[in-house]
């Protein structure tokens, strides 16, 4: 065996495409939930937070063990 044939890992595109709009969809969902909430309370630090934990959470459930 090659170095090559050790280092070749398959790619599964529809599974990226599907955790691609997952993501994108999180992220948005979080940014819209942050301005809301930041807006409709005037703070600034409120929405930031919420934005935060949306993308830890996004992160968290994308990233491959």
């Amino acid at each position: 065996m090659s170095i090559a044939e050790l280092l070749e890992c398959p790619i599964d595109f529809e599974g990226q495409r599907l955790a691609d709009s997952i993501t994108h969809a999180a992220l948005i969902v979080s940014a819209v939930l942050a301005l809301i909430a930041g807006y409709s309370l005037q703070s600034l630090q409120l929405s930031i937070c919420i934005f935060l934990i949306g993308l830890g959470t996004t992160l968290i459930a994308s990233i491959e063990k």
